[in-house]
């Protein structure tokens, strides 16, 4: 039994990721402000704004979205052949051919 699997599919990015960029943006700039001007209202409206920046990570993804790539999704529970996985940089060498021995240490 291999440890090694194929990895999961990559997931597009959120519909509101540019919303939550700006949003972070205007947050940090108010939370900056107001850590600097010593004005508790601003910083407490900074943190409003970033509290809903980070609730719609919640709402960005369908549960029907496609994979980004739009390839068929990866079966999670198939094995990579151990010689699949791992394979000596020698014979990735000799199949690109690259012909070149390993040199050695004359040994004493």
């Amino acid at each position: 039994m291999s440890v090694f699997k194929q990895a999961p599919p990559r997931r597009a990015p959120g519909r509101f990721l540019q919303w939550k960029l700006r949003l972070f943006t205007v947050g940090a700039v108010l939370l900056m402000i107001g850590m600097a001007r010593e004005i508790d209202l601003l910083v407490a409206a900074a943190l409003a704004v970033l509290i809903v920046a980070f609730v719609l990570r919640f709402f960005e993804h369908d549960k029907t979205e496609q994979p980004a790539d739009d390839e068929e999704e990866y079966d999670t529970d198939e094995e990579l052949a151990p010689d699949e996985a791992f394979r000596s940089s020698e014979a990735a060498r000799r199949e690109a051919g690259d012909v070149r021995e390993t040199p050695r240490r004359a040994e004493d």
